[in-house]
This record gives structure tokens, sequence and C-alpha cells, in this order.
């Protein structure tokens, strides 16, 4: 049964580098292509560059990156769910109905 668990080791270890991050990459790819008009290969050189420098650093710098992101990524995220679409003047689609500033009184 040894060659199983090397067979599991093996399938698992590929499965890293595919599963997850080729759609990750693949959605920031078509994200920065439609606001930006950033071609894939440009977007996949430079997040592959950013996460190299990052994971090469280590742990410190892996907690200082996420240390920097974090605060933003929140404020973001409360924003996103709390109003629609400002530019719209109406609740984005799955959204709450309100904007922040009608939810607030303001």
């Amino acid at each position: 049964m040894k060659w199983l668990a090397v067979l599991f080791s093996l399938v698992a270890g590929f499965a890293c580098f595919g599963i997850g991050n080729i759609s990750q990459s693949s959605e920031i790819a078509g994200a920065m292509e439609g606001l930006f008009g950033m071609s894939g290969l440009t977007t996949g050189v430079l997040l592959a560059v950013v996460v190299g420098i990052v994971v090469l650093g280590g742990v410190q710098r892996i907690g200082q990156v996420t240390s920097y992101m974090v605060p933003f990524m929140a404020i973001f995220y409360i924003g996103a769910g709390a109003g629609g679409d400002p530019a719209a003047d109406r609740p984005s689609a799955g959204g709450p109905g309100l904007h922040l500033h009608q939810r607030l009184q303001l």
C-alpha cells in the first residue's frame, strides 16, 4: 500500500498548482483585461512576480503584506455589502437594496 501513498502524494502535489490557483488567476486576468485592457499574459507575469516576492520573503514578509492588505479588504468587503451600484443609482444584483448613506440616514 506504500505505492498508493506515493501516488496520493504526487497527485495532491500536482493538484496544488491547478485546482484553486488557476481559476483565481484567470478571474484576476479577466477583470484586469475588462477594466484596464491589460493582456492576460501581462497580468499573469505581474502576479507571478508579486507572489514570488512575497512567498520567497518567508513568513515575516507574508505577515507584513497581509497586515497591510487585510484592513483594506475589510473596508472594501463591508462597503460592497452595504450598498448597491452608486453610479447606476440602484442596488446591485443580489445586494441588500440600500446604499450606505440611505442606511445611515445621511
